[in-house]
């Protein structure tokens, strides 16, 4: 799948220059998250090995695998594991690995025939946001594949939005127009033209800032991703911005991001975007 590049204009400001009598508000992180972990849930699969794969349903602090590959025949057969974060917070889920016997699809269903045999175990090592290493067990066959998730169509983000937004910065070279103060809101646009389009970004800091960015976009299975070099004026600050694990959902997105400055301040953040139209 070729990546596509998208438009993309954001503009932030204080939370008080929107809503002068508002009163804070709490949200929870904005990334596709389970306010524990990255959020596992996607078709993962290992992308030179096409015909197999494992489907992640990821809740709190479990997630639901359901692995499915071929057996000794070569005829498709599954598995299914619920996985543990061990430890909550971590990088890592594991759990038994189950096989199950039921009724034949085509007749009446009986609840006598449905049972399930321990046959191994499983776990999850996660590296970055899309990728992440499969282990697992059946019987004494040990089976370790570098997975990733797999995408299935490219999300259509394009929108008016307003949004919310938290981050850090950490560099000599960041000043206090960088130091994050409270959680601020602000406007994000998202303008996509076919597979090669023009990107502008605008962030308001202490000055406002407008900033241009040509961003390419990809995504990891449902989790997108733009990448691109952002020029801000009245400043003239320049960099390279990587919005990332971009979650579209109905009239919201959720996202992180970071900021790489060339003077060496490096900002990440994390925001949800809500549609302005209801």
């Amino acid at each position: 799948m070729s990546p596509a590049r998208f438009a993309v204009s954001i503009a932030l400001w204080s939370l008080t220059t929107l809503h002068a009598n508002a009163e804070p508000v709490s949200i929870a992180a904005a990334v596709p998250k389970t306010n524990i972990t990255t959020d596992l849930t996607d078709i993962w699969w290992p992308d030179a090995e096409p015909g197999w794969g494992i489907q992640f349903v990821h809740n709190a602090d479990i997630v639901f695998a359901t692995l499915y590959v071929y057996g000794g025949s070569n005829q498709p057969t599954f598995f299914v594991a619920t996985l543990q974060n061990t430890p909550v917070g971590g990088g890592t889920w594991t759990g038994t690995l189950y096989s199950s016997t039921g009724s034949h699809f085509a007749t009446n269903w009986n609840p006598a025939a449905v049972g399930e045999t321990a046959v191994g175990t499983m776990t999850f090592d996660l590296s970055g946001v899309g990728a992440g290493t499969l282990t697992y067990n059946v019987g004494g066959t040990n089976v370790i594949k570098f997975i990733k998730r797999q995408p299935l169509r490219l999300e259509n983000n394009d929108g008016s939005y307003r949004i919310y937004h938290t981050w850090s910065t950490v560099g000599s070279a960041c000043g206090s127009a960088d130091a994050y103060t409270a959680p601020a809101s602000g406007a994000l646009q998202i303008f996509g033209v076919g597979d090669v389009s023009i990107v502008t970004i605008s962030l308001a800091d202490s000055p406002v800032q407008a900033c241009q960015m040509q961003a390419t976009y990809s995504q990891s299975g449902r989790l997108g991703l733009y990448t691109g070099n952002i020029v801000c004026t009245p400043t003239g600050r320049t960099g390279a911005m990587m919005l990332y694990a971009v979650q579209n959902r109905p009239k919201m997105l959720t996202a992180e991001y970071t900021i790489n400055w060339s003077d060496g301040c490096i900002r990440t953040g994390r925001l949800a975007a809500v549609s302005f139209t209801p």
